[in-house]
């Protein structure tokens, strides 16, 4: 699995192959991209979807859970934070604990991991041991995960960590590098 990382508002990773996977939208990525997956709908992870999706027609997979947020910018998407303005856009596809989405050459697991986000997933590729976390892990400040925006919750985030923790994780790839 070939991984190339785009740094902006949060770290995204295009996995690169027949069909280029976005994982998250928070830096301009101008190479091919066939669909995005969102790990949450902060703005910083959608800042750029609208215009990625309106350069590629691409299509866009995310929780049940984030999915009102990202076709109406609501509240949830921190949308007042953005230095940019946040565009609505239709989700293709909605995603559950247990999905196993199939491309050419790669599968990821979908792990809801609720904590930063009530509709938090992470995607795990089950035969590289690669884990796509979005910000259920990062380090931020010294601290391990944020549970202070709309729809966090330490429970469940401390519940998602201990989830991740019985993978066996050789990369990972959060959703900031602070």
């Amino acid at each position: 699995m070939k991984v190339k990382r785009f740094e902006g508002m949060s770290s995204c990773y295009l996995i690169q192959g027949k069909q280029n996977v976005l994982i998250d939208a928070g830096a301009d990525v101008h190479d091919r991209v066939d669909i995005v997956i969102l790990t949450h709908s902060h703005f910083d992870h959608i800042a750029y979807l609208h215009h990625i999706v309106k350069r590629n027609k691409c299509k866009v997979y995310v929780s049940e859970k984030e999915k009102q947020d990202i076709e109406t910018i609501s509240e949830k998407t921190m949308y007042r934070w953005s230095p940019i303005q946040l565009e609505p856009v239709k989700v293709h596809k909605t995603l559950k604990e247990g999905d196993l989405l199939k491309f050419d050459g790669f599968s990821l697991r979908v792990i809801e991991s609720p904590g930063h986000t009530d509709g938090s997933i992470s995607l795990y590729n089950e035969d590289t041991c690669e884990l796509f976390s979005g910000d259920t892990v990062f380090n931020f400040n010294g601290v391990f995960g944020r549970t202070d925006c709309p729809s966090g919750s330490h429970k469940d985030l401390f519940c998602s960590i201990d989830k991740l923790k019985s993978l066996k994780i050789k990369k990972l790839y959060p959703g900031h590098d602070y």
